[in-house]
């Protein structure tokens, strides 16, 4: 992990690629200087955990960078993956007003860029900025939503239309059109880890990717994966 020291240029929230959809978008001048030089900006390389299942969370993690798997112990003490959190979302909410340790684990599955804001100075910010504690209320509804939708495609749709839900959620948050209707996603997610993710076997996952394959739905060129036929994806999602 690395820390960067320079509160007036590499920790400057105008220079983070997610400015504009940041909570902290509204703050007035004064307070996001203050902010600036009251948080740390951490470097974390793939495989770094950011705080583990069970231990304290002492304030908000920013994520500013990168991709971020969010993963509990199931009672065999197999990892299951909750969440894939990408620029822009927070993490350590669950602790932010109470003492409780944290549920999960958050783990860098790339290079990621993390602002840390103690809870001291967050709380002391909503207190005195009606627009932001909007905002963070905002963004916990709108992950309130995402998590009822997942419940429901978790009980409602077959491992099939949950994998089209998945790559379709990547493409979304981390997908690029690289020429007309072809996008590449930008993660690179083992087979365990998509299998967890959708609840069910790295070999059934292994067979449901290769006939999307076969069908030229998907290609792959090393680890990287493209979406070929976007509307044939969006077919099996809502079949």
């Amino acid at each position: 992990m690395r820390e960067e020291k320079d509160c007036h240029l590499t920790r400057s929230c105008h220079f983070c690629p997610i400015e504009k959809e940041s909570i902290f978008s509204n703050l007035s001048s004064e307070d996001a200087q203050a902010l600036e030089c009251q948080k740390n900006v951490s470097a974390y390389h793939k495989g770094q955990n950011l705080f583990v299942e069970g231990s304290f969370v002492f304030g908000i993690y920013c994520l500013s960078k990168g991709n971020v798997k969010l993963t509990k112990l199931d009672h065999q003490g197999k990892e299951v993956i909750l969440k894939l959190a990408k620029a822009g979302d927070l993490l350590g909410r669950s602790s932010l007003f109470d003492d409780s340790p944290s549920s999960y684990t958050a783990t860098a599955i790339d290079d990621v860029t993390i602002c840390f804001i103690s809870k001291k100075t967050f709380i002391h910010l909503m207190e005195k900025n009606s627009s932001l504690a909007m905002s963070y209320l905002k963004r916990l509804s709108k992950n309130l939503s995402e998590l009822e939708e997942g419940l429901y495609h978790s009980y409602s749709h077959n491992v099939l239309e949950r994998l089209a839900a998945l790559i379709l959620e990547l493409k979304e948050g981390r997908g690029e059109e690289v020429s007309p209707g072809r996008f590449r996603l930008n993660i690179r997610l083992s087979r365990e880890e998509m299998a967890s993710m959708i609840g069910t076997s790295s070999e059934t996952l292994i067979r449901f990717m290769s006939m999307l394959r076969e069908e030229e739905i998907l290609s792959q060129e090393g680890k990287v994966m493209f979406i070929e036929k976007l509307d044939k994806l969006e077919e099996i999602f809502h079949h």
